[in-house]
Parts: C-alpha cells; sequence; structure tokens
C-alpha cells in the first residue's frame, strides 16, 4: 500500500501472505530519478578523501563513483552478503553483477540534484531492508533499489515490511539522518 503523508513523503507498507513457503525472499523496490546525478549510501565506515586506508573512517553517506563499480550492493551484514552472491541476479535475460560494497549504517540513500537543489531521501527499517543498491550516479538508470524481506516466510504466515521516500530542496547528510531516525520512532 503506498501512501503520501505529505506532499513529498510516500510512505509504503508491503504484506505477504504466501502460499508456498519462501526462502530468503527479496521484494526488490526500484526507485528511478530523472536527474539526480549523485547516489549515496549511509555506511558503517566512509573512508573520508584520505582514501580507503585512512584510520577515522567512521559513519556517513558514501558516493556512488564509476570507478567503483556500475552496480554497487551495499548489505547490512554477512547474511545480506549471501542472499546478494546466491545466483538470483545471474539469471537471463538481464544479469547484474553487484559489487558488494561497505557495511550498511541503516537502510538510508540518498540522490542528489545539485542543479535544482533537489535531494531524493529512500529509507526503511534495518529489520526490513537487508541491502540498499544502486548503480553509480549518473548511469542512465539514475535509481536506487531497496532489498527488502531477505528471511524465511512460511506459507500462510503474513509478514510485512515498510520504507518511505522523501523529496525536499536543501537536505543536509544531518538532517537525512534525523528524519531515519524520526522514522523509526513512528
Amino acid at each position: 500500500m503506498y501512501r503520501w503523508t505529505a506532499p513529498n513523503v510516500l510512505d509504503l507498507l508491503v504484506r505477504v501472505k504466501p502460499g508456498q513457503d519462501l526462502r530468503r525472499f527479496e521484494l526488490f523496490l526500484a526507485s528511478y530519478f530523472a536527474g539526480f546525478p549523485a547516489s549515496f549510501a549511509y555506511v558503517q565506515q566512509n573512508p573520508p578523501a584520505g582514501g580507503a586506508g585512512a584510520v577515522e573512517a567512521k559513519p556517513g553517506f558514501m558516493e556512488a563513483k564509476k570507478e567503483t563499480g556500475d552496480w554497487q550492493a551495499f548489505p547490512r551484514d554477512d547474511d545480506a552478503v549471501q542472499i546478494i552472491g546466491d545466483g538470483r541476479w545471474q539469471r537471463p535475460p538481464n544479469p547484474v553483477a553487484w559489487k558488494t560494497m561497505p557495511r550498511l549504517a541503516a537502510p538510508l540513500a540518498l540522490r542528489r540534484d545539485d542543479k535544482s537543489g533537489l535531494t531524493a531521501v529512500l529509507l526503511a527499517p534495518a529489520e526490513d531492508c537487508f541491502a540498499v543498491s544502486m548503480p553509480y550516479g549518473e548511469e542512465n538508470h539514475r535509481s536506487v533499489y531497496l532489498s527488502l524481506f531477505g528471511r524465511d516466510i512460511k506459507s500462510g504466515e503474513t509478514d510485512s515490511v515498510r520504507a518511505r521516500l522523501f523529496i525536499g530542496r536543501g537536505i543536509t547528510d544531518q538532517q537525512a539522518i534525523e528524519m531515519y531516525q524520526a522514522f523509526m520512532k513512528q
């Protein structure tokens, strides 16, 4: 169920009740943007400008850059890495070779368009989202993907997840983190 909770906030609630057991079920929520050439994921250890070998890596928004790979997957944990690499993304007609990136600090992603000042903030609770994936920022898809569920669901059981898209102007990294924290309190 999609619901506009504000003029610039779209909430999603998905409930599933499968007719057969589902193993490591994934709902791949795709969001595509016109413009928004810069893409970021909120990671546990974001290397400072000095590079990946820098000692004081801390949580922050890591930009998805072409030199890092065309298709980048930011997993929640080791279980998420296994799901991403279990072969589900190698099936024709469009196999994708995800490059595993640093672990998420939270399922929180940004797409920014400096020309317009707009930022898209995509987020979900950690228990609902096992990975955030994206191509490098200016790749033609201009997308962000939330991998939802990532768990076994037994036949006849009901399970649910939620996510949010927020669009606004001049959103700082800190404001995006505060949006995530507020969402988690709801």
